[in-house]
Protein backbone atom coordinates (compact mmCIF):
# COMPACT_ATOMS: atom_id res chain seq x y z
CA UNK A 1 0.00 0.00 0.00
CA UNK A 2 1.42 3.36 -1.04
CA UNK A 3 1.75 5.91 1.75
CA UNK A 4 0.06 9.28 1.40
CA UNK A 5 2.25 12.37 0.79
CA UNK A 6 1.50 13.50 4.35
CA UNK A 7 2.67 10.16 5.79
CA UNK A 8 5.81 10.24 3.65
CA UNK A 9 6.63 13.73 4.94
CA UNK A 10 6.13 12.58 8.53
CA UNK A 11 8.49 9.65 8.04
CA UNK A 12 11.07 11.91 6.43
CA UNK A 13 11.07 14.21 9.44
CA UNK A 14 11.47 11.24 11.75
CA UNK A 15 14.33 10.05 9.53
CA UNK A 16 16.09 13.36 10.05
CA UNK A 17 15.50 13.20 13.81
CA UNK A 18 17.15 9.80 14.05
CA UNK A 19 19.94 10.04 11.48
CA UNK A 20 20.98 13.70 11.45
CA UNK A 21 24.21 14.10 13.42
CA UNK A 22 22.86 17.35 14.91
CA UNK A 23 19.93 15.47 16.43
CA UNK A 24 19.97 11.84 17.65
CA UNK A 25 22.62 10.81 15.14
CA UNK A 26 21.87 7.08 14.97
CA UNK A 27 23.81 4.94 12.51
CA UNK A 28 21.08 2.30 12.10
CA UNK A 29 23.16 -0.77 12.91
CA UNK A 30 22.61 -3.15 15.81
CA UNK A 31 18.98 -3.30 16.94
CA UNK A 32 17.43 0.07 16.09
CA UNK A 33 13.91 -1.40 16.26
CA UNK A 34 14.32 -2.02 19.99
CA UNK A 35 15.98 1.36 20.48
CA UNK A 36 13.09 3.04 18.65
CA UNK A 37 10.58 1.28 20.88
CA UNK A 38 12.56 2.25 23.99
CA UNK A 39 12.61 5.90 22.94
CA UNK A 40 8.90 5.87 22.13
CA UNK A 41 8.12 4.40 25.54
CA UNK A 42 10.41 6.93 27.20
CA UNK A 43 8.62 9.84 25.53
CA UNK A 44 5.29 8.34 26.59
CA UNK A 45 6.51 8.31 30.19
CA UNK A 46 7.82 11.87 29.95
CA UNK A 47 4.40 12.99 28.73
CA UNK A 48 3.03 12.10 32.20
CA UNK A 49 3.46 14.66 35.04
CA UNK A 50 6.26 13.71 37.47
CA UNK A 51 5.26 11.66 40.47
CA UNK A 52 5.89 8.40 42.30
CA UNK A 53 4.08 6.29 39.71
CA UNK A 54 5.97 7.86 36.82
CA UNK A 55 9.28 7.44 38.65
CA UNK A 56 8.57 3.74 39.08
CA UNK A 57 7.70 3.28 35.41
CA UNK A 58 10.80 5.25 34.36
CA UNK A 59 12.98 3.07 36.59
CA UNK A 60 11.48 -0.08 35.07
CA UNK A 61 12.08 1.27 31.57
CA UNK A 62 15.66 2.48 32.00
CA UNK A 63 16.81 -0.07 34.56
CA UNK A 64 18.77 0.35 37.78
CA UNK A 65 22.04 1.35 36.12
CA UNK A 66 22.28 5.13 36.62
CA UNK A 67 25.01 5.42 34.00
CA UNK A 68 22.82 3.78 31.37
CA UNK A 69 19.76 5.78 32.39
CA UNK A 70 21.49 9.15 32.40
CA UNK A 71 23.27 8.48 29.11
CA UNK A 72 19.89 7.88 27.48
CA UNK A 73 18.28 10.92 29.11
CA UNK A 74 21.21 13.20 28.21
CA UNK A 75 21.02 12.08 24.57
CA UNK A 76 17.29 12.63 24.39
CA UNK A 77 17.68 16.02 26.03
CA UNK A 78 20.44 17.03 23.65
CA UNK A 79 18.13 16.26 20.72
CA UNK A 80 15.63 18.72 22.15
CA UNK A 81 12.89 16.19 22.92
CA UNK A 82 12.84 16.84 26.68
CA UNK A 83 13.84 19.64 29.01
CA UNK A 84 14.11 19.77 32.78
CA UNK A 85 14.48 21.93 35.82
CA UNK A 86 16.33 20.71 38.89
CA UNK A 87 16.85 17.09 37.81
CA UNK A 88 16.64 15.37 34.45
CA UNK A 89 14.62 12.45 35.84
CA UNK A 90 11.81 14.97 36.31
CA UNK A 91 12.04 16.13 32.69
CA UNK A 92 9.02 16.85 30.53
CA UNK A 93 8.42 16.84 26.79
CA UNK A 94 9.23 19.92 24.75
CA UNK A 95 6.91 20.92 21.93
CA UNK A 96 9.32 19.13 19.62
CA UNK A 97 9.13 16.05 21.84
CA UNK A 98 5.34 16.04 21.82
CA UNK A 99 5.21 16.32 18.05
CA UNK A 100 7.85 13.66 17.52
CA UNK A 101 6.04 11.27 19.85
CA UNK A 102 2.85 11.81 17.88
CA UNK A 103 4.72 10.90 14.68
CA UNK A 104 6.34 7.87 16.31
CA UNK A 105 2.91 6.63 17.39
CA UNK A 106 1.89 6.58 13.73
CA UNK A 107 5.03 5.07 12.18
CA UNK A 108 7.20 2.07 12.94
CA UNK A 109 10.97 1.91 12.57
CA UNK A 110 10.99 0.01 9.30
CA UNK A 111 8.85 2.77 7.78
CA UNK A 112 11.20 5.46 9.06
CA UNK A 113 14.39 3.79 7.91
CA UNK A 114 12.97 3.46 4.40
CA UNK A 115 12.51 7.23 4.13
CA UNK A 116 14.89 10.00 3.10
CA UNK A 117 15.81 13.45 4.41
CA UNK A 118 12.89 15.88 4.07
CA UNK A 119 13.03 18.85 1.71
CA UNK A 120 16.00 17.34 -0.14
CA UNK A 121 18.13 17.74 2.97
CA UNK A 122 17.32 21.41 3.46
CA UNK A 123 15.53 23.18 6.28
CA UNK A 124 11.77 23.24 6.55
CA UNK A 125 10.03 25.99 4.60
CA UNK A 126 7.76 28.21 6.67
CA UNK A 127 4.65 26.38 5.48
CA UNK A 128 5.90 22.95 6.61
CA UNK A 129 3.70 21.58 9.42
CA UNK A 130 6.71 19.83 10.98
CA UNK A 131 9.04 22.82 11.26
CA UNK A 132 9.23 22.53 15.05
CA UNK A 133 10.67 19.02 14.76
CA UNK A 134 13.67 20.53 12.97
CA UNK A 135 14.84 22.63 15.93
CA UNK A 136 18.56 22.10 16.50
CA UNK A 137 19.17 24.69 19.19
CA UNK A 138 18.92 22.39 22.17
CA UNK A 139 16.25 21.42 24.70
CA UNK A 140 15.96 24.66 26.66
CA UNK A 141 16.02 27.20 23.86
CA UNK A 142 12.27 27.79 23.89
CA UNK A 143 12.31 28.72 27.57
CA UNK A 144 15.58 30.62 27.08
CA UNK A 145 13.98 32.76 24.40
CA UNK A 146 10.93 33.46 26.55
CA UNK A 147 13.14 34.52 29.46
CA UNK A 148 15.31 36.59 27.15
CA UNK A 149 12.36 38.49 25.71
CA UNK A 150 11.19 39.36 29.23
CA UNK A 151 14.66 40.61 30.17
CA UNK A 152 14.91 42.62 26.99
CA UNK A 153 11.61 44.34 27.63
CA UNK A 154 11.85 44.80 31.38
CA UNK A 155 15.52 45.38 32.17
CA UNK A 156 17.71 46.27 29.24
CA UNK A 157 15.46 48.45 27.14
CA UNK A 158 16.75 46.66 24.05
CA UNK A 159 14.16 46.04 21.37
CA UNK A 160 13.36 42.36 20.96
CA UNK A 161 13.86 42.77 17.22
CA UNK A 162 17.62 42.90 17.74
CA UNK A 163 17.56 39.27 18.81
CA UNK A 164 17.59 38.32 15.15
CA UNK A 165 21.00 39.93 14.80
CA UNK A 166 22.51 37.51 17.32
CA UNK A 167 24.52 34.51 16.13
CA UNK A 168 22.29 31.50 16.78
CA UNK A 169 25.10 29.02 16.40
CA UNK A 170 26.55 29.96 19.80
CA UNK A 171 23.49 28.42 21.43
CA UNK A 172 24.52 25.04 20.09
CA UNK A 173 27.78 25.44 22.01
CA UNK A 174 26.06 26.26 25.27
CA UNK A 175 25.63 30.03 25.14
CA UNK A 176 24.19 31.27 28.43
CA UNK A 177 21.29 33.66 28.77
CA UNK A 178 23.73 36.35 29.88
CA UNK A 179 25.92 35.82 26.81
CA UNK A 180 22.89 36.00 24.56
CA UNK A 181 21.71 39.16 26.28
CA UNK A 182 25.11 40.78 25.88
CA UNK A 183 25.18 39.85 22.21
CA UNK A 184 21.81 41.45 21.57
CA UNK A 185 22.79 44.51 23.59
CA UNK A 186 25.93 44.89 21.48
CA UNK A 187 23.78 44.91 18.38
CA UNK A 188 21.19 47.32 19.77
CA UNK A 189 21.24 50.58 17.93
CA UNK A 190 23.75 49.21 15.43
CA UNK A 191 21.24 47.58 13.13
CA UNK A 192 17.63 47.71 12.08
CA UNK A 193 16.24 44.21 12.13
CA UNK A 194 12.87 42.82 11.17
CA UNK A 195 10.52 41.80 14.03
CA UNK A 196 11.34 38.51 15.70
CA UNK A 197 9.33 35.74 14.00
CA UNK A 198 6.68 34.00 16.07
CA UNK A 199 8.55 30.73 15.65
CA UNK A 200 12.33 30.50 15.60
CA UNK A 201 13.69 27.72 13.43
CA UNK A 202 17.20 26.35 13.07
Amino acid sequence: MTASPAAVLEREHLYRLFFDSDQLGWCGCGDPDSAYELLRNLLRVMAVPPGAQRASVLSDLLGNDDGRAFTILYSVGRAGLIEHGGHIRGAWLTEKGRRCLALMERHEWEQVTGAYMPHMGGLCPSECPHAVTEARLGPSVASLLRDFEVLVRDEEGVRVEHLRACRWDVLINGCSLGDLLRQASDHAGACTAAPLPARVMA
